[in-house]
């Protein structure tokens, strides 16, 4: 069945909620004949450093297709893109990289304040329009979402549910029926939950819903590391990097995971080599930085810390390092008094 009703009222949530800022990672895969100019069209939405303008260049008859609704509800998602494009500046990132893969054009986003994102974008084979998303934060495309939320509006129910997700998502699952808390709704609650201080209860329900499990996606790397379940997190990094390529904010993952496992070799092990192939990239020097520090190697540590002020301009408050139960071991040692004199 095709739905258009209800729409208005709820789509505006859906874009509003449409890259949350994630603990992880939103990858972009289309058969455009030519990816280099996709990729190139993309960086370009992109400059603004928000998701407005790539909302915008959704085509809405074709995600309204792909959702399996009809026309009148392509027109009610026009109307709420073009709303929407000035709200949507509060889901920034400072950080996007577009890069081809395996014949793909992926993105990596990385989220303000915090958090990673990574969206496949579905483009037509041959005019090259967008039709949506693949976000790889849920496992799940921008059309099932628009689609879920489209069959929760043709209720009383399912509407006060929708309407009450933004301001108070708990309370919106609480009342919702016992039946209708499914994944379709724990996916919907980790959206709004991710901005809302509910993330961790958000992802509890999700994982026990998910029975079907559904692609490898960044929240069950969430799930793995609070239940230090190890062994699913390597499972599910290691899906998550055959279909998005080798990037550094991967190796950041991982190597995160290795520090939470109290594994700091194996951690250096992963994030020196790809210092050294994405030196721009930023999340992995605070690793080395602890990491060094915690085996013991402080004139290394003192080189990553100089290359954070140097590269990125990081501010750093030794006062505060002092205190520190671990950077104190640092700030007392006799290389960073050798490097204190060193410097002009």
């Amino acid at each position: 069945m095709r739905r258009g009703r209800g729409l208005a009222r709820v789509f505006a949530l859906m874009l509003a909620l449409a890259a949350p800022p994630l603990l992880h990672a939103q990858s972009l895969s289309t058969q455009v004949p030519s990816t280099e100019t996709l990729a190139e069209q993309v960086r370009a939405w992109l400059d603004t450093g928000d998701l407005s303008t790539l909302l915008a260049e959704v085509d809405s008859h074709a995600l309204a297709d792909e959702a399996g609704l009809d026309a009148a509800a392509a027109s009610v998602i026009r109307r709420m893109q073009v709303q929407l494009r000035s709200q949507l500046g509060g889901q920034r990132f400072h950080r996007a990289r577009v890069y081809e893969h395996a014949g793909n054009v992926r993105v990596r986003l990385d989220l303000s304040p915090e958090g990673l994102g990574w969206l496949t974008l579905d483009a037509d084979p041959e005019s090259g329009v967008l039709r949506g998303w693949q976000d790889h934060a849920l496992g799940v495309s921008l059309a099932q979402l628009v689609a879920d939320m489209a069959t929760f509006a043709e209720d009383r129910r399912g509407r006060r549910f929708l309407d009450r997700l933004e301001a108070e998502p708990l309370e919106a699952w609480r009342q919702l029926p016992a039946a209708r808390q499914d994944a379709a709704a724990a996916r919907l609650l980790l959206l709004s939950c991710a901005s809302a201080g509910c993330y961790e209860e958000a992802l509890i329900r999700l994982d026990a819903r998910d029975s079907e499990r559904s692609a490898p996606a960044l929240w069950q790397l969430d799930v793995a590391v609070l239940s230090r379940d190890w062994r699913r997190f390597d499972q599910v990094h290691r899906a998550l990097h055959a279909h998005l390529g080798d990037d550094p904010a991967l190796v950041m993952l991982a190597a995160q995971a290795a520090v939470a496992r109290d594994d700091c070799p194996r951690a250096l092990s992963l994030a020196q080599p790809a210092q050294a192939r994405w030196p721009d990239y930023p999340g992995l020097y605070p690793l080395l930085a602890q990491c060094l520090v915690q085996t013991g190697d402080y004139g290394a540590a003192l080189e990553v810390f100089d290359a954070m002020e140097s590269r990125f301009g990081t501010q750093i408050d030794w006062a505060a390092m002092a205190r520190h139960p671990l950077y104190s071991r640092l700030v007392e040692s006799d290389e960073y008094r050798r490097w204190q004199d060193q410097k002009p």
